[in-house]
């Protein structure tokens, strides 16, 4: 009887990168967008930034893709290219850039938080993005609809910034002292 090799074993990501749940990304974007204060408050005691930069990524990926569709629908490859380049860019600058004004403005109103602090804001934050992906392909139904787009878009961009508002009060200020009760 003929020798068979065994089995290789399943492969594995490489040490210190843990899979990527898509599952639990879709789940987080939920979290954000529905309670975005219970949401911060869940990850106070976060440490790093490999969550904040996954969920980003993937953020923007989508983002990208959603984007893709209208260049690609109207073979314009210049398109194609300024969305792909545009998104990576932004998937790894906004958490950053965005924690730093984050940062800046909660130090402004007496914050004693790092900016570390405040890198998962702007990272969670841009899960708005994706309403702007989504309000661009009813452009290509017909461009009639652009004002509509510009109103989703606009929304979206206001709550984003009502998600930031929100995290940075609960990641970037101690909470206040319990008042205790006059005698």
């Amino acid at each position: 009887m003929p020798e068979t090799a065994p089995n290789p074993p399943p492969s594995s990501p490489a040490p210190g990168i843990p899979p990527v749940d898509p599952n639990a990304l879709v789940a987080t974007a939920l979290a954000v967008l529905k309670a975005p204060a219970d949401f911060f408050k869940s990850i106070k005691d976060d440490k790093g930034f490999q969550k904040p930069l996954t969920f980003s990524v993937a953020v923007w990926a989508v983002y990208a893709v959603l984007r893709l569709l209208y260049p690609l629908f109207h073979l314009q490859i210049g398109g194609v290219i300024v969305t792909i380049v545009v998104a990576a860019i932004c998937a790894f600058l906004v958490p950053f850039v965005g924690g730093i004004i984050i940062w800046a403005i909660c130090m402004a109103f007496g914050s004693k938080a790092t900016w570390e602090r405040a890198v998962p804001i702007a990272a969670y934050s841009s899960v708005v993005v994706i309403a702007s992906g989504l309000a661009s392909l009813l452009l290509l139904i017909t461009w009639a609809l652009t004002p509509l787009v510009m109103l989703i878009g606009l929304a979206a961009w206001i709550y984003g910034i009502y998600i930031c508002y929100v995290g940075a009060r609960a990641l970037m200020f101690e909470p206040a002292p319990d008042a205790k009760p006059a005698a």
